[in-house]
């Protein structure tokens, strides 16, 4: 059985990274799957969450949401603890490379918070046709996004943007401010053609 396609978003949090892999959806002739990060960050228990707790939290072992208090703007980083990254390395990888294994394509929407969880794709999807594809758009539209939803706490996107990126190769790169989802689906589903080479050159540099 060949093996499914793994198209990888990564971008901060209101990027339109949803509605990119939507729109894929709808696009493309094969059907391909939806994985969300916020898919499996939904299965830990709420306790597992925090806001500038103290250490003695137990969501220190999970995601806490912390502020830097000397941030001329909102600026607010998600730190995953102990069983927070076992639950994105220990499940939502290997899930994705199980998922691909069987033969279905995958479009992943995902917030690479860690430079470990990029370096934990390139071992786990090796031998897989994977793409890597950065979401992005200007600062200011991200935080204008992220304060229409409501339901983003104010100040990640900054956080993320300025992290997520480093040290990463693409195989396409697509501004959300430019283009429409279904413009982005457009080209990602236009990718698909070439060979992907991203993971092969940053696995070479590991």
């Amino acid at each position: 059985m060949p093996t499914g396609k793994v198209i990888l978003l990564n971008g901060a949090s209101s990027a339109g990274k949803t509605s990119i892999a939507r729109a894929l959806q709808n696009l493309a002739d094969e059907p391909f799957l939806y994985v969300s990060l916020d898919q499996y960050l939904s299965m830990l228990p709420a306790r597992y969450f925090g806001t500038d707790t103290p250490d003695g939290d137990i969501s220190v072992e999970g995601f806490r949401w912390v502020s830097r208090p000397d941030a001329r703007e909102p600026w607010v980083a998600i730190k995953p603890g102990a069983f927070g990254n076992g639950v994105i390395l220990g499940v939502m990888h290997p899930a994705i490379r199980s998922m691909a294994a069987l033969g279905h394509n995958l479009v992943v929407d995902d917030v690479l918070l860690e430079r470990d969880w990029l370096r934990d794709y390139l071992t786990t999807l090796d031998g897989f046709d994977t793409w890597f594809v950065k979401v992005d758009c200007p600062l200011e539209v991200l935080e204008a996004r992220e304060r229409v939803r409501g339901d983003r706490t104010i100040g990640q996107a900054r956080a993320q943007q300025e992290r997520i990126h480093l040290g990463a190769t693409y195989d396409l790169e697509l501004d959300s401010s430019l283009l429409t989802p279904e413009e982005s689906a457009a080209r990602i589903v236009a990718m698909l053609a070439s060979v992907p080479a991203a993971f092969v050159a940053m696995q070479r540099q590991q």
